[in-house]
């Protein structure tokens, strides 16, 4: 099957043949070069971009409370425990990202948060208490406020809201 606008296979190896073929090029040291001029063309790795991480940790937070409106709590701890892991990851990737202690932040009040919400979603649909779930909910997302706030960045707010942007029923089974 073929896709429309799509490159087919032989384009894309052309494509990555020659996306090697210039990088292999510019690693080359320069002063094996015509040039000369004996500093070598090295690339360093990229930086994990915080933002990046950030805005997947936004999506799962939104997803959660999606769900958590939804009344869905298997949902609900799926996109915690999805959160929870990014923000341990965003811990050991970036301990630290232009002076702010993101490790240290995410450890005094993203995980703390994380936690209390976690206890207070029940494992099963059952005996579900929604209030003290819409609470931890909301704190969860205050604690994101707080950091940003802690971090010079107060003008990143996160605000809860109801609109669903994703093709997603976030209603239980």
């Amino acid at each position: 099957m073929r896709l429309i606008g799509m490159p087919n296979a032989v384009n894309i190896a052309r494509t990555l043949l020659l996306c090697l073929s210039s990088v292999v090029a510019c690693t080359v040291d320069a002063a094996e070069s015509p040039a000369g001029g004996g500093v070598p063309l090295t690339f360093d790795e990229p930086a994990v971009e915080l933002a990046e991480l950030m805005g997947q940790l936004q999506l799962y937070a939104h997803k959660l409370t999606l769900s958590v409106d939804a009344h869905n709590a298997p949902l609900a701890r799926f996109y915690l425990e999805e959160a929870t892991h990014l923000m341990t990851q965003m811990q050991a990737l970036t301990p630290e990202y232009e002076g702010i202690p993101v490790a240290l932040y995410l450890d005094r009040m993203g995980l703390p948060a994380a936690d209390a919400l976690a206890e207070a979603l029940p494992a099963e649909a059952v005996d579900v208490a929604w209030t003290a779930i819409d609470q931890a909910t909301d704190a969860f997302i205050d604690a994101c406020n707080r950091c940003h706030a802690a971090s010079q960045h107060g003008f990143i707010r996160i605000k809860r809201h109801a609109d669903n942007p994703f093709l997603q029923d976030f209603s239980p089974e």
